[in-house]
Formats: C-alpha cells, sequence, structure tokens
C-alpha cells in the first residue's frame, strides 16, 4: 500500500503546472505545492512522455520514480501536492541516482513552500 494517493483529475494537473513552484534535475521536473483543504493525504502525479521513449522506457521510469518516493517515506512530503515530469534522459538514468534526484527536489520543495 503506497503512502500517498495518486494525482488523478487533469484538473488537479493543471493546478500543479500553473501554481506549482517549480524545482528541477537534469532527469526531472517536480512541480510542489500544498495540498488542498479538503484532501487528507499527499497526492504524487507522475507525467512521462514519449519523448523519454517507447511504452517500456515510460514505465520503467514511472516505476523508479513510484518505488524512489516510496523509499523516501510519506514523511518527507506531507501536506504537498507533488507533480513529477520525467526529462527525455531519466530512461538511461540508474536508479540510485533517480532516487537522489527526487530526495533533493522534495527537500527543495519542503524548504521553498
Amino acid at each position: 500500500m503506497r503512502a500517498y494517493s495518486s494525482l488523478q483529475r487533469q484538473g488537479d494537473f493543471t493546478r500543479l503546472y500553473r501554481r506549482g513552484k517549480r524545482f528541477s534535475t537534469s532527469s526531472f521536473t517536480l512541480y510542489a505545492a500544498r495540498f488542498s483543504q479538503n484532501s487528507r493525504s499527499s497526492k504524487i502525479g507522475i507525467s512521462v512522455s514519449k519523448a523519454v521513449g517507447k511504452a517500456v522506457q515510460r514505465n520503467l521510469v514511472r516505476r523508479r520514480v513510484q518505488c524512489a518516493f516510496d523509499a523516501l517515506g510519506a514523511t518527507s512530503y506531507a501536506q504537498l501536492d507533488l507533480l513529477v515530469v520525467a526529462k527525455p534522459g531519466a530512461a538511461q538514468t540508474a536508479f540510485a541516482t533517480v532516487s537522489a534526484q527526487l530526495a533533493t527536489l522534495v527537500s527543495q520543495a519542503r524548504q521553498g513552500m
């Protein structure tokens, strides 16, 4: 069971794109905002476009991001809605690097909020 809920509505993705603070590394861009009043837990969305690669590579990136957030623990991103956008080089990035980059992005988001 995941410690977070997934962003599912297009409006939630759009809200984070427009109003969220943006943080970037070489493989990912993170949009972060405080979660809405009616939300009970953090919500995380993952966006991996066809620019990253074919379906196998896109799913690999998505699974790595999910595992990295599971390893981070819910307390590190509590009270935040996050949208992770993979950049084209993300499929060639090792899992250890993915975890380190996402940890850096989340810490920057917590400090910047």
